[in-house]
């Protein structure tokens, strides 16, 4: 989920490939990898460009007589970071709510004569 050249979380992570295998990235990070690296060399002409962690060789494909990275969108984990990104709502939604509903009864208990104080120790001591 997070980006290794980046160490943020994702928001269109994609497969790059080398040899059999791939890693996942941020598009955005290693498409400016893979520009860094191929500056200053014709793009007509294919250059080596290595994976920024492993350093094997990346594929690539001619399109329009430019070399490009092999992409491929990560649609699974697309998903699980949509399913972390609900649950982080959900848990700050829940989160808000208890606080506003703590804030409630401080109010209420304030408007029925109660410190809050003097409820806390009451509590602690079993009476109520």
């Amino acid at each position: 989920m997070i980006c290794p050249i980046s160490h943020s979380l994702m928001r269109d992570p994609v497969r790059c490939f080398y040899g059999e295998t791939f890693r996942t990235y941020e598009r955005s990070e290693i498409e400016a990898y893979f520009q860094k690296q191929i500056a200053g060399h014709e793009q007509d002409k294919r250059v080596n460009v290595t994976d920024p962690m492993s350093r094997q060789e990346l594929q690539t494909r001619q399109v329009d007589g430019k070399y490009e990275l092999v992409l491929e969108p990560d649609n699974d984990l697309q998903q699980r970071i949509a399913a972390f990104k609900q649950g982080v709502s959900e848990l700050e939604a829940r989160k808000k709510h208890e606080a506003e509903g703590d804030e409630e009864r401080q109010l209420l208990l304030r408007r029925l004569g109660y410190d809050a104080h003097q409820e806390s120790v009451v509590e602690k001591s079993g009476e109520v």
